[in-house]
């Protein structure tokens, strides 16, 4: 806290981390050994963060998992019906599916938005996790959502509903192993998170119109894989994943 000119000003110093967002740095020649790492760094994150408490880890979060069925109250600012419908019937497969099963799984504070812009990596090795910042959406979640936050965002921009989601949870297994019962939830959770995000960028275009070019960018590729992914069955991706896990020979 400093005084300047008799008022008060609170000044936050925090340490640097040196790296490149991933979101504005070249594409690595292999994306699945930054996948991996990117898994393996969510993962050492997570286990960090084990037993972590605060007396605003349960505040109330648009983005977190647990507030997904208050998004039906703002699907109707989806004015295509096409669209609308469709993650209508996300949020109705949340509800009837993962629900009830996600309460029984473990909970803890994560960090809830490994996206791009998010993810530092390393000058000299572009397939390098350096570090991790933005931890504004922290919140007491279940901890299998930390991994398909980070799937859903690289889902998206592979346009590919399981390969770089394979890559994430075996770096993620190596530091803080899943168990098969949060595996089994873990392609419909990144199937949810999809829908959230296109639900609030739908809503958030509607209330703040100025900024509508901006909020929604390129979503069409969004829609694009949550059409996709409705033509999936989450258990036979959750049993690829599996066996994948299972098949695995990977030395990065």
């Amino acid at each position: 806290q400093e005084e300047v000119n008799e008022s008060k000003h609170y000044i936050r110093m925090v340490s640097y981390v040196d790296g490149i967002p991933m979101g504005d740095a070249k594409q690595p020649k292999d994306f699945k050994v930054l996948y991996f790492n990117m898994g393996s760094f969510l993962g050492l994150l997570g286990q960090g963060l084990k037993g972590f408490t605060h007396d605003n880890s349960n505040h109330r979060l648009l983005w977190d998992v647990k507030e997904t069925e208050s998004l039906f109250e703002i699907i109707e600012f989806i004015k295509d019906k096409k669209k609308k419908d469709l993650v209508k019937k996300s949020l109705e497969y949340f509800v009837e599916h993962i629900k009830e099963p996600l309460k029984k799984l473990r909970s803890q504070v994560i960090h809830n938005d490994m996206n791009p812009d998010n993810v530092l990596v390393t000058r000299d090795s572009l397939d390098s996790v350096s570090g991790m910042i933005d931890f504004g959406d922290m919140v007491f979640a279940p901890l299998v959502n930390d991994l398909a936050v980070a799937a859903a965002y690289q889902t998206v921009t592979q346009q590919d509903l399981l390969t770089g989601t394979c890559y994430l949870l075996e770096g993620y297994q190596k530091e803080y192993p899943l168990t098969k019962n949060e595996i089994a939830l873990l392609p419909g959770l990144v199937v949810n998170r999809i829908a959230m995000g296109l639900i609030i960028a739908e809503w958030r275009a509607t209330t703040h119109p100025e900024n509508k070019e901006y909020i929604l960018g390129s979503i069409e590729k969004t829609w694009d894989v949550l059409r996709q992914a409705h033509q999936e069955q989450p258990k036979e991706m959750a049993n690829q994943l599996i066996r994948f896990l299972s098949e695995s020979e990977n030395k990065f």
